[in-house]
């Protein structure tokens, strides 16, 4: 389906270009409305309409394709090729007279505004068994003394930067951390590691550096994250110790 779309949009598009094409060359243009290349104007009031009849119809022609460019750009996007944001169009038009009563077809111009999405996170976590090798995305089983490995992933699926990132992680019962496990290098996103790795030793309390003794939370810690069109995942890791 997706691709039998795509094909349309193709075709339209080939098919409106070499409509401008020829309008460009004139060769669609009669020579009444040529008249040399220029537009009478003896009781025409002026406006843009004193260029070219060739360029005139050109140009017309060329923000036509222009609409179906934009459309068939969110067309992909709702097939999951292109942005996803969303285009807020604005179009202004000029009609008049002459001192005759004499209409004239009505001109008009579109811009439009791209609207990013906002930053947007989803998060993955999951499980291994050191001992076993077992990975899963909720359970591993496990025994006592068996250490467990916990792997957090964020994404950014807006199409703008986030800001002041924080992941936070609590330790549960019948656990214990492995000191050092959160901060190591292998531990760490290789590309972009967090700014801050902090611990928390009693709940509530508050986080610094030292994670040697007792740990009840893990925060890490970005400045910012970018969104689609950049480095928009990071990955951290940290270890526990199974109690009996």
């Amino acid at each position: 389906m997706k691709h039998r779309l795509t094909q349309i949009l193709l075709g339209r598009l080939a098919e409106s270009w070499k409509l401008s094409t020829r309008l460009f060359s004139g060769r669609d243009l009669d020579q009444s409305e040529r008249l040399g290349g220029k537009v009478k104007c003896l009781k025409h009031p002026a406006f843009s309409l004193q260029h070219s009849a060739n360029v005139q119809r050109s140009t017309l022609n060329v923000k036509l394709l222009t609409v179906i460019l934009l459309a068939g750009i969110q067309l992909l996007a709702g097939m999951g090729v292109a942005r996803a944001g969303t285009y807020v169009n604005n179009k202004a038009g000029v009609s008049w007279t002459d001192k005759w009563s004499e209409k004239y077809v009505p001109v008009s111009d579109t811009a439009s505004i791209y609207v990013l999405t906002p930053p947007t996170f989803v998060v993955a976590k999951n499980v291994r068994n050191i001992r076993t090798g077992e990975t899963a995305t909720d359970i591993v089983q496990a025994i006592p003394n068996d250490i467990v490995e916990f792997s957090i992933s964020i994404t950014n699926t807006g199409e703008t930067v986030a800001r002041n990132i924080v992941i936070h992680d609590s330790m549960p019962s019948r656990t214990i951390y492995e000191t050092g496990s959160a901060s190591e290098t292998t531990s760490l996103d290789p590309v972009d590691p967090p700014e801050t790795v902090t611990f928390q030793h009693t709940a509530g309390g508050t986080f610094d550096t030292n994670d040697a003794d007792t740990i009840t939370a893990i925060r890490w810690e970005w400045n910012a994250i970018d969104g689609i069109y950049g480095n928009n995942k990071r990955t951290v890791k940290f270890r526990l110790r199974v109690l009996k």
